[in-house]
C-alpha cells in the first residue's frame, strides 16, 4: 500500500510538472505573437528594381531624386529609395504595400519626352525594312525612326529635336469636350526652341512635309497634332491622346518631374 501510495504522489507530481510546463510554453506562445503583432506593425515591403544601365554619382542622386518626388506625389507615405549597385530598392511600411503595388508602373516609368516631325503617315500593317516598326533599343533622338502611335498610325519620324527637359510643369486637364489631356508649361528657354521648331512645321518644310509634330514619350507617339501657327506661348501646348482621368494624371506626374536617367526593370514586388 506504501509503495502504491507512494507510486501515486509521484505521478501526480509529473503531471503538475507537465501542466506547469505546458502553461509556461503557452506563454511565451503568446508572447511571441505580441512581438510579432509589433514586428508586423514595424515591418516594410519594398519594390525591387534593376538599372537599364550604368550611372554616375549625379545620375544616382537624379534617379533618387526623381523617385522620391513621384513617391510624395502618389501619396506612398514614408517610402525611401536605395539604390545599391545595379539595383534600386523601394521600400515603404507594410500598411502601404497595396499603394506601392499600385504604383509600380508609374513609378519606374522612363517617361523620355521627346519632339518629333512627322515625315509620313504610314499603314498600321508593318511594312518591309526600313519602314518596320524601330525597337525601343534603336529609337535613338539623332536618327529618323518609324514609331506606333497604338491602335491609330504609324509613323515614319525626324531626329528628335526637343526633349522633355524643356518642360517646366505638367497638369492633367478636362477639355470642354470632356476628353482629358496633359496641359504642358515650357521653360523660358524651352518656348523659343518650341518655336523654332513649330516654325519649320508651320507651314510645311522639307524637314517637316506634313506640318505634324509627333509627341513620343518611351518610344510611343502619344499625338501628332497639326502645327497650326509658327509661335507658341509657353501655357499653349498640351498632349492629348484618349486619355482616361487617371493615365492623364500618371502621365503629368511623371512629366512633371523629368525622366530617368536610365530605365528601370521591376524584379520584386510586394504581391510576391
Amino acid at each position: 500500500m506504501v509503495d502504491s501510495a507512494v507510486a501515486c504522489a509521484a505521478v501526480r507530481r509529473l503531471l503538475a510538472c507537465l501542466v506547469a510546463i505546458v502553461a509556461v510554453a503557452v506563454g511565451a506562445c503568446a508572447g511571441d505573437g505580441e512581438r510579432d503583432a509589433v514586428r508586423t506593425d514595424d515591418a516594410t515591403t519594398s519594390l525591387t528594381f534593376r538599372l537599364g544601365g550604368e550611372l554616375t554619382d549625379q545620375g544616382v542622386d537624379q534617379l533618387t531624386s526623381i523617385l522620391e518626388n513621384r513617391l510624395d506625389a502618389l501619396g506612398a507615405q514614408g517610402a525611401s529609395v536605395t539604390v545599391d549597385g545595379d539595383t534600386v530598392s523601394v521600400e515603404a511600411p507594410e500598411s502601404e504595400v497595396a499603394r506601392l503595388r499600385d504604383v509600380a508602373d508609374v513609378l519606374g516609368a522612363t517617361a523620355e519626352l521627346r519632339f518629333r516631325p512627322v515625315l509620313m503617315t504610314l499603314p498600321l500593317e508593318a511594312g518591309e525594312p526600313p519602314l518596320t516598326t524601330t525597337p525601343p533599343e534603336d529609337d535613338l533622338a539623332p536618327d529618323a525612326v518609324v514609331l506606333d502611335e497604338p491602335g491609330e498610325a504609324r509613323y515614319q519620324l525626324g531626329p528628335a529635336e526637343l526633349t522633355g527637359s524643356i518642360v517646366e510643369d505638367a497638369d492633367a486637364q478636362l477639355d470642354p469636350s470632356g476628353q482629358w489631356s496633359v496641359a504642358l508649361t515650357l521653360t523660358e528657354d524651352g518656348i523659343g526652341a518650341f518655336n523654332e521648331l513649330a516654325g519649320v512645321c508651320f507651314p510645311p518644310t522639307a524637314a517637316c512635309p506634313t506640318g505634324q509634330l509627333a509627341i513620343v514619350i518611351d518610344s510611343e507617339v502619344r499625338s501628332a497634332p497639326t502645327v497650326q501657327a509658327a509661335s507658341f506661348e509657353r501655357e499653349d501646348i498640351s498632349i492629348s491622346g484618349g486619355f482616361t482621368e487617371t493615365q492623364a494624371k500618371e502621365l503629368a506626374l511623371v512629366l512633371r518631374y523629368g525622366s530617368l536617367p536610365t530605365s528601370l526593370d521591376l524584379v520584386v514586388d510586394p504581391s510576391g
